[in-house]
């Protein structure tokens, strides 16, 4: 099996992190030496992003994550940002990272707060060199209800 990552996707503040901890029934901190039960499928955890870590640092965290655990993930779920700077390149990171596999960029349309809005066809364009790679759109304007939305989108692939 092609291994599956997952990766929740808005800028900073946008309700990421908060929305891998709801699918993980509120867990604060995931260790990583350690799988967690996502849909019956045990998955490797980054809830910071690369707009956290930076390009360099978040490479490095999830290369850390794999390297500790005790077998390769077949899935993996984590933060995301659609950076475009030269120092914070998400397509690079993307290539480095996860070329050998598939990828679900879950874009979170809409920040929690409604205030700002994902330019999903933006998206598409600097993303359609990534043939591994594909972007599930989630249109749910109620934060209390995005992580179900996103859940059950993840029970749909694995």
């Amino acid at each position: 099996m092609k291994q599956k990552v997952f990766l929740i996707t808005g800028f900073q503040n946008w309700g990421k992190s908060f929305i891998i901890k709801e699918l993980f029934n509120g867990r604060e901190r995931f260790y990583k030496n350690k799988f967690y039960e996502l849909c019956n499928k045990k998955f490797c955890v980054q809830s910071q992003s690369n707009d956290d870590w930076g390009e360099a640092g978040y490479i490095n965290e999830i290369n850390s994550r794999l390297n500790q655990l005790s077998s390769k993930p077949d899935y993996i779920i984590s933060a995301f940002c659609p950076t475009k700077e030269p120092s914070n390149d998400s397509i690079k990171i993307l290539k480095d990272l996860y070329k050998d596999s598939d990828v679900y960029l879950i874009a979170l349309e809409n920040k929690w707060c409604l205030h700002a809005q994902l330019n999903i066809s933006e998206l598409q364009n600097y993303y359609s060199s990534l043939k591994n790679l594909q972007i599930i759109t989630i249109s749910e304007k109620d934060p209390k209800k995005k992580a179900q939305v996103v859940k059950q989108k993840i029970y749909d692939l694995v």
